[in-house]
C-alpha cells in the first residue's frame, strides 16, 4: 500500500477507509458520488474548510512548545503508575512526575480507637489527546496576548483565563459535551486538565560524547537538565453538575515561567482545525505537529530511520514492524487534513521526507 503525497486540493484526492484500503473518490457535483465513512467526511469536511481560509484568517492557529513536538506525552495511562514515565528522542529524553496531594483517612488503631491518617496520594499522568488540545490553545492564548501587546512583564503575562464554564472549555478545544459520570467526557477533560497542570516536566539533553572502549551504561559526562511545573496556579470553579452554567469566580491557570519562557521564545505553529478533527488519536496528533514542525526547516531529502521514530514515539509496542503499520494509519488520517506534506512511509526502512509547504503558513 503506498503512501505518498504530494497535493494541491483535497477535492479531488482519493479517500481512505478506516482500514487503511483504497476506497472512494469524492467529486463534488458528480452522481456517483460514494458516501465515505463518518471518520473520512469529518476529516474532508474540515479540510475543505482549511482550504477555503487558511489557519491566520480563520483565527485558528495554535502554537506548542518545540520540546513538546521533539518528545510526546503519554498515549495512555503508563502501566503500575511509576513515580517517572520517561521517553526519549535521540539524545534528549522527557520525563514526567506526576502531581501529588496530601488526603487524610480514617483507620483503626491497635487500641480499637479510630484515627486520622495522612497519605500522599498521586493525581495520575497526562495521558490521550486532551493535555495535547489543551497545551495548543493555552498556546494561542499566550501568544494572542503577546501580538496584542497585553505583555507588561509580570505575572499577568503568565495567567490564561478557561472561560465561565466547562463548556466553554470543551468547546474552545472542540471537545463535544456528551457525558457527564465517572468515564464521562466533562470528568475526564477536567481530570486530565488537572493532571497536565500539576506534572512536573524535565528535559535532559544528554551532551556526552561516547568513550572508546568504554561500558555503554557509563554515566554521562555532560547533560543539560530543565525542570519545571507546567503551572504555578491553577483555580477551576466550574460545576461538572451544571457544566453550561457560569461561575460567579473567573477559572484560569498561571503557567510557571520557565514553561511561559519556552512557549514563547520557541513555539511550534500548528492549526486548531486539524488537532481537533484528528482529536480520536492522540497517536495523530502528534504525527501531524512533528511533520509541520519539521517542514518549518527541512530544505532538503530528508530520512528518518524507523527505529529512531519508534524511539521518539514510543507507542508501546516493541515490534518495529508494527509501529510502522501504526504510523502508517495514522499518517493516512493526517495526509487528508495536511495534504500539502510530501511524505514516503513505503520503505521498511525509514521515513522519507521532502521539502514541503508547513500546515501554517509561515509569515514574512
Amino acid at each position: 500500500m503506498s503512501i505518498k503525497r504530494s497535493m494541491a486540493s483535497v477535492a479531488d484526492r482519493s479517500a481512505l477507509d478506516a482500514d487503511g484500503e483504497p476506497s472512494r473518490i469524492i467529486v463534488p457535483g458528480s452522481e456517483n458520488v460514494v458516501v465515505p465513512s463518518e471518520k473520512f467526511q469529518r476529516l474532508f469536511d474540515e479540510a475543505q474548510a482549511m482550504e477555503r481560509e487558511d489557519a491566520w484568517q480563520s483565527g485558528e492557529v495554535g502554537f506548542l512548545s518545540r520540546a513538546s513536538v521533539q518528545v510526546t506525552l503519554p498515549y495512555r495511562a503508563p502501566k503500575g503508575a511509576p513515580p517517572v514515565w520517561t521517553r526519549t528522542s535521540g539524545n534528549i529524553s522527557l520525563m514526567i512526575q506526576p502531581g501529588y496531594f496530601t488526603q487524610q483517612r480514617s483507620e483503626r488503631a491497635s487500641n480499637g480507637r479510630q484515627k486520622l491518617v495522612s497519605e500522599t496520594v498521586s493525581l495520575g499522568y497526562p495521558y490521550g489527546s486532551y493535555p495535547r488540545l489543551m497545551l495548543a490553545w493555552i498556546g494561542k492564548e499566550i501568544m494572542a496576548k503577546k501580538k496584542r501587546g497585553e505583555f507588561t512583564g509580570t505575572v499577568e503575562d503568565r495567567r490564561i483565563s478557561l472561560g465561565n464554564s466547562l463548556s466553554e472549555f470543551m468547546y474552545n478545544l472542540g471537545i463535544p459535551m456528551a457525558t457527564g459520570g465517572k468515564r464521562g467526557t466533562m470528568t475526564l477533560v477536567r481530570q486530565q486538565m488537572i493532571r497536565l497542570f500539576s506534572a512536573t516536566i524535565a528535559i535532559v539533553q544528554n551532551k556526552s560524547t561516547p568513550v572508546p572502549n568504554q561500558a555503554p551504561n557509563h554515566e554521562p559526562l555532560s547533560i543539560d537538565r530543565v525542570g519545571y511545573l507546567l503551572a504555578d496556579q491553577l483555580s477551576t470553579w466550574w460545576d461538572p453538575m451544571q457544566p453550561g452554567q457560569g461561575s460567579m469566580f473567573e477559572s484560569f491557570v498561571v503557567l510557571s515561567e520557565p514553561f511561559f519562557n519556552e512557549l514563547v521564545n520557541r513555539p511550534v505553529p500548528v492549526d486548531m482545525r486539524a488537532l481537533k478533527a484528528l482529536k480520536q488519536s492522540p497517536f495523530a496528533l502528534d504525527v501531524y505537529s512533528w511533520l509541520t514542525y519539521r517542514f518549518f526547516t527541512i530544505q532538503r531529502r530528508t530520512e528518518i530511520p524507523w527505529e529512531a521514530l519508534q524511539m521518539q514515539f514510543g507507542t508501546e509496542t516493541e515490534s518495529e514492524r508494527k509501529f510502522r503499520a501504526l504510523f502508517r494509519k495514522a499518517l493516512k488520517d493526517v495526509l487528508v487534513v495536511y495534504p500539502g506534506a510530501k511524505v514516503d512511509a513505503d520503505s521498511s526502512k525509514a521515513l522519507i521526507l521532502q521539502p514541503s509547504r508547513t500546515s501554517v503558513r509561515k509569515l514574512g
